[in-house]
């Protein structure tokens, strides 16, 4: 369980209207390292702290900004 609490490293990509994208490293995937993508946004002004709130897709489905900034 403690492995599950760790923060993995990010890496921040581009900005578009308050959305940002993040990549980070998932758990590794029949021996083969895993590269996760989402979209990161948080509410206009105020300092937080923030609530999270996660969209988690499958099934061949994809990401969307405008859902993250929708939710923010």
């Amino acid at each position: 369980m403690s492995a599950l609490r760790r923060v993995p490293k990010a890496e921040w990509g581009a900005a578009v209207a308050g959305v940002r994208e993040v990549y980070y490293q998932g758990e590794p995937f029949r021996g083969s390292p895993t590269r996760v993508f989402a979209y990161y946004a948080r509410p206009a002004g105020g300092a937080g702290p923030f609530p999270a709130m996660l969209l988690v897709h499958g099934g061949g489905g994809r990401a969307f900004p405008e859902w993250a900034a929708i939710w923010a």
